[in-house]
């Protein structure tokens, strides 16, 4: 009879990273962190150009970020499209942290790929980020609130996701209709962090 083999081992999505490449994304960094080879490097990607409902709340990124600083001595860079670049800017403002850069709109393709490559983490919405995070061969942490991870999720070794299922979730809401956007208030920044304590360790 037919005897079929089903590899239930977790798919390698990553792509070949040139060295040219790495080292693009390391002078694109490095003039602006003169010790970003001593400190973790985390990548945040709170952006979400195809559904706002799956943001998780500015606010919120803007107290990660400060908490990425504070007790990891993190210097963070955010990446996302070019119409997305005041938004992180204000999420930045609002964490009041040092030792972050902007790159929204200033990194094309390759670039972020390389960015990506070089960072410790990325953190990112459940967006195309999320699957650039995994193709440069980088840690992810995908954050899930009204999408199913299961049809979505980024396949990776090093990929994870934190989602806290609510009862209006999964939707299909480009932005929540709820006040309080349940499915991603639900999920506290105290909570990432002790995520990404896990990861960086690992």
């Amino acid at each position: 009879g037919l005897n079929t083999q089903f590899n239930t081992r977790t798919p390698d999505c990553s792509i070949f990273i040139s060295r040219e490449l790495k080292q693009a994304a390391f002078s694109l960094l490095s003039p602006q962190f003169s010790d970003l080879k001593s400190r973790p490097l985390i990548c945040l990607c709170p952006g979400s150009v195809n559904s706002e409902a799956k943001r998780w709340p500015a606010d919120y990124f803007s107290e990660l970020t400060n908490l990425l600083t504070k007790e990891f001595n993190a210097i963070v860079i955010f990446v996302g499209a070019s119409s997305e670049y005041e938004m992180i800017q204000s999420i930045i403002n609002q964490s009041g942290a040092d030792n972050i850069l902007n790159l929204a709109g200033k990194t094309d393709l390759e670039n972020s790929l390389g960015v990506m490559n070089l960072c410790d983490l990325v953190i990112s919405n459940d967006t195309g980020s999320a699957h650039l995070a995994v193709a440069a061969g980088g840690k992810v942490l995908t954050i899930f609130g009204p999408t199913i991870p299961g049809a979505t999720a980024p396949f990776g070794h090093d990929a994870q996701i934190l989602r806290i299922k609510t009862n209006c979730s999964p939707c299909r809401h480009f932005s929540c209709p709820l006040s309080d956007h349940p499915c991603m208030r639900s999920i506290k920044p105290a909570a990432v962090i002790q995520q990404v304590s896990t990861m960086i360790r690992q």
